[in-house]
């Protein structure tokens, strides 16, 4: 897998997360409560939002511990495809 598709996956994986909160379908606090919302509330607040979830998800992604966790993953896999040389920002 390249940076660009790590990357890209972070950001969808914050959209997913986006749609889940807002539906309510994401678990709440410790004992598992439905996290409710109005109806209208229900397809998302904006729609820029949505993009900023995914942006912000992706851009977390990027923390020093963060790159520890996927280079251990990628040393394990045996597919080092995710150089610190293609992607300098990483650490």
């Amino acid at each position: 897998m390249s940076w660009e598709g790590l990357l890209s996956a972070f950001h969808e994986f914050g959209h997913v997360f986006y749609r889940l909160a807002y539906s309510g379908e994401c678990n709440h606090g410790d004992h598992g409560n439905r996290f409710h919302l109005p109806l209208t509330l229900k397809q998302g607040a904006l729609p820029v939002f949505h993009e900023v979830a995914g942006e912000a998800l992706m851009l977390g992604s990027l923390t020093p511990i963060s790159m520890q966790v996927v280079e251990a993953i990628v040393s394990v896999s045996g597919q080092n495809t995710l150089s610190r040389k293609n992607f300098p920002l990483a650490g």
